[in-house]
């Protein structure tokens, strides 16, 4: 483990002490080589984004290089692999998987559940890659956690409490659900993708789904997350990483389902309470298992 001591130090200190580098650096990836940039060439100015995300894939592979030679961007190692794994699975979103799902509903389908596949695929590479470069579980949060440690109070309604996690967990996780099942609703209808399979597809098709899933919940909780959290925090503080990668996970929402705006803020509130939660139970766990129902709600 790389030692880390997590606290909530004021960043106007850390910035008195040099760390500004850092800070302006993982907010200018935060805004430059996330989907920012592409939702408002496309949305704003009505430009195709085109080769953008190639660009921003060379500068993330920079940003990453950087950390080896300079000490004040080394704290955004975990950060630029978590990037890079972000936009690499981005653009296979866009390009082979769009051009099998716009073959049929039965290629499209098989497409969708390779695509989560290929997403845990990634992640686990991204695993692999942290790991040879000397980052252990603990770094990158990959334990279940424990529900009974502390949860730290916020200015925030609900949340003014000191009180164990265990406490918070059931009742914010299932306003959470809630909260997706009405937006989808409202976006999809109340039919469920389940009820258009045959009889014949539907002992297929439900498993595939459960798999798709707990392979895209991994693949968020980690890259969004878990993987770049210790560091970001060490380097940012507390508050301040978990709203930045909030942020990003917020914006690569506004093309997903639930879309646009709203989805955006919700991903950037829900990103927060999840990475709280990995962050405060030391793990994992209840993260991946919220975001897995909170993906059920979606894809079924």
């Amino acid at each position: 483990m790389r030692g880390r001591s997590i606290d909530a130090t004021d960043l106007r200190t850390r910035v008195e002490r040099g760390v500004s580098v850092p800070v302006a650096t993982a907010w200018g990836f935060a805004f430059g080589a996330t989907l920012l940039p592409q939702i408002l060439a496309d949305e704003v100015l009505g430009l195709d984004p085109g080769g953008l995300l190639y660009w921003q894939l060379a500068a993330v592979l920079v940003l990453f290089g950087l950390t080896f030679v300079s000490e004040r961007v080394r704290p955004l190692r975990s950060f630029a692999v978590a990037l890079f794994a972000v936009q690499a699975t981005t653009v296979l979103d866009w390009s082979a998987v769009n051009a099998l799902v716009a073959t049929g509903i039965e290629g499209g389908f098989l497409a969708w559940v390779g695509d989560n596949a290929l997403r845990m695929a990634v992640a686990l590479l991204a695993v692999g890659v942290l790991f040879g470069f000397g980052y252990d579980r603990d770094d990158l949060f990959l334990h279940r956690g424990s529900l009974s440690r502390p949860f730290e109070p916020v200015s925030l309604p609900g949340l003014a409490r000191a009180r164990p996690w265990r406490w918070y967990a059931p009742r914010w996780g299932g306003g959470i659900l809630v909260v997706t099942a009405v937006v989808v609703i409202g976006i999809q209808g109340a039919g469920l993708v389940v009820t258009t399979f045959s009889p014949a597809q539907l002992p297929i098709g439900l498993p595939l789904i459960l798999l798709a899933a707990a392979f895209n919940s991994f693949f968020e909780e980690f890259v969004f997350r878990a993987a770049p959290l210790g560091e970001l925090t060490d380097c940012l503080g507390k508050h301040h990483a978990l709203v930045l990668l909030g942020t990003v996970w917020g914006f690569s929402h506004y093309y997903g389902t639930p879309s646009g705006v709203a989805a955006m803020a919700m991903g950037i509130v829900g990103g927060w309470f999840l990475g709280k939660s990995i962050l405060e139970t030391r793990g994992i766990g209840f993260a991946w298992g919220l975001h897995f129902l909170m993906d059920l709600v979606v894809f079924l």
